[in-house]
């Protein structure tokens, strides 16, 4: 794992952001100190492509990670820095489906940053090197039923473990806080 050097924060979003995730982000990024942020902006109708967008210009941003933060998060100021100490190439934040019961994105009763077979990409970092090894596209439809399940599978066939902080408490913002 490479040291944060130059964090590259990026939105997937089709135009709208939540109120409640622009306050999030900027009370956390107010936290991070000494590091470089890049703001990236992913705008489209299609959240995998927006993700690719954003990972592409990461890179060409010399980015050294990467934090995938969805317009609909809430978290509190210390999330992203916590992510940052797992100190692992992936590692995410679980959160609830926006369904009722709720339902977490992921499954296991485990309360220590630990290894899993899926990672949500809403609220994910990725050490940019692993963009680097699995190579494009870094996230898509093909053969997998969301873009973060693709990204996952690809991360998890170039040896790359997927961590989950269930200590990071996120919401997923809907009509309701799931």
């Amino acid at each position: 794992m490479t040291a944060i050097t130059k964090l590259g924060i990026g939105m997937p979003t089709n135009g709208l952001c939540e109120g409640r995730t622009t306050m999030s982000l900027l009370s956390a990024v107010l936290n991070i100190p000494g590091i470089v942020i890049q703001p990236l902006l992913g705008l489209g109708c299609y959240v995998h492509i927006n993700r690719q967008m954003i990972a592409d210009e990461a890179l060409k941003s010399e980015c050294s990670h990467l934090l995938m933060v969805d317009s609909d998060m809430m978290f509190g100021c210390d999330a992203i820095v916590r992510l940052m100490n797992n100190n692992k190439d992936i590692v995410a934040a679980r959160y609830n489906k926006r369904i009722i019961p709720t339902v977490s994105t992921v499954l296991g009763d485990f309360t220590q940053p630990t290894e899993v077979p899926f990672l949500p990409a809403g609220f994910m970092l990725v050490n940019c090197d692993v963009f680097k090894k699995i190579g494009k596209p870094y996230f898509s439809h093909q053969d997998a039923e969301s873009e973060d399940v693709y990204f996952c599978e690809k991360a998890k066939k170039n040896g790359y473990k997927l961590i989950c902080d269930p200590t990071i408490q996120v919401g997923h913002l809907g009509t309701a806080v799931f």
